[in-house]
């Protein structure tokens, strides 16, 4: 998966293949919380507390951090 709705770019994680980055954030799969889909805000810090979620799909979860226009300073 290289691009959500929008065209940005996503990075898959070598480690963790439900795992993406991009300029909004981190997108992370069912593996890593129940429910489904979730993204962290570039701008937080990684605890579950700023978890944003959960989405039905990846391409959910993307768009739904896009929208959010976080973006690193």
């Amino acid at each position: 998966m290289d691009n959500a709705a929008q065209g940005t770019l996503w990075e898959r994680d070598a480690l963790d293949p439900q795992w993406y980055s991009g300029p909004f954030g981190a997108v992370r799969g069912p593996g890593y919380r129940p429910g489904g889909w979730w993204f962290l805000p570039a701008d937080k810090p990684d605890e579950r507390a700023f978890d944003v979620g959960p989405f039905r799909t990846m391409r959910a979860a993307m768009e739904a951090a896009e929208w959010s226009g976080v973006a690193p300073c």
